[in-house]
């Protein structure tokens, strides 16, 4: 893996003479109300993709050729392997929620909380008021047992080179606020030029207004932007906005699908 990692940093070398080098410093998403997203000022990192550089059918493009300036991860399933659905599901059941009451839950309180809508006290609250169940005073270290609070060194590797290059890299994730403080803390965010999360800006994926906000917090347009997630549903509605889609599937199809998507750059740099 570490290998396909380092022929895809050498890759960038022809690319690292097209663009500009960006800040360091990772913007967060604030309580600003969603604006149309700008377009880029001539000058600004750009970098040519072709739609045939990449050959997969987890690779959507709308348009060919094409100019991408700004790649958006997410965070479960893409950075961090482990998608987490698996494990909120779990954890539901272990304080005694019978699958019927799991489904409603994350059809209710769960995008509530999401959003940052209710605060992680709320939350628990709610599954006691709503469905009577038992939440002890330390369940909410059951969250720093996520597997997805620690990173894919090689999708990290990625990442890094790929703004290494000057393309713009923003993290866009479905997160609840206590995961958001563990994967802060941790210094990850500092991987990233924009942190674009549900439960900062109120919006989760799929709705559109949060593509909408990650378009202006980044000032990208969405024909020169690449989202890479693991939930189709997720990708469907960005790719209607003109951005261009991988679905995540494992480490190393998506390091080397994004690397496909640069090579017809580089050689022609």
């Amino acid at each position: 893996m570490s290998l396909s990692c380092d022929a895809f940093s050498h890759g960038f070398r022809g690319v690292a003479q097209l663009v500009e080098h960006r800040s360091p410093k990772p913007r967060v998403a604030g309580p600003s109300p969603v604006s149309p997203a700008k377009t880029k000022e001539p000058g600004f990192a750009q970098v040519l993709l072709f739609y045939g550089a990449a050959r997969s059918p987890s690779v959507m493009m709308s348009v060919m050729p094409r100019y991408f300036t700004t790649v958006f991860f997410d965070w479960g399933g893409v950075i961090a392997r482990d998608p987490g659905d698996d494990f909120l599901h779990e954890l539901l059941l272990k304080i005694g929620a019978r699958p019927e009451q799991i489904l409603e839950i994350m059809q209710t309180l769960m995008p509530r909380f999401m959003c940052g809508q209710i605060t992680e006290a709320e939350y628990w609250q709610g599954l006691r008021d709503m469905y009577g169940l038992r939440i002890y005073d330390t369940i909410s270290r059951e969250f720093q047992a996520w597997k997805g609070l620690k990173a894919d060194a090689a999708i990290l590797k990625l990442v890094d080179d790929i703004r290494a290059s000057g393309i713009q890299v923003a993290l866009l994730t479905n997160m609840i606020e206590p995961t958001y403080n563990v994967v802060e803390q941790a210094g990850y965010f500092h991987h990233f030029d924009c942190i674009i999360a549900s439960c900062k800006v109120g919006f989760a994926k799929p709705d559109t207004a949060v593509y909408e906000r990650a378009l202006t917090m980044t000032h990208a347009s969405a024909n020169e932007s690449v989202l890479v997630d693991d939930k189709q549903k997720n990708l469907d509605p960005a790719r209607e906005m003109g951005l261009a889609t991988i679905l995540a599937k494992d480490t190393e199809q998506i390091v080397r699908e994004m690397r496909a998507l640069l090579t017809t750059a580089t050689s022609r740099s």
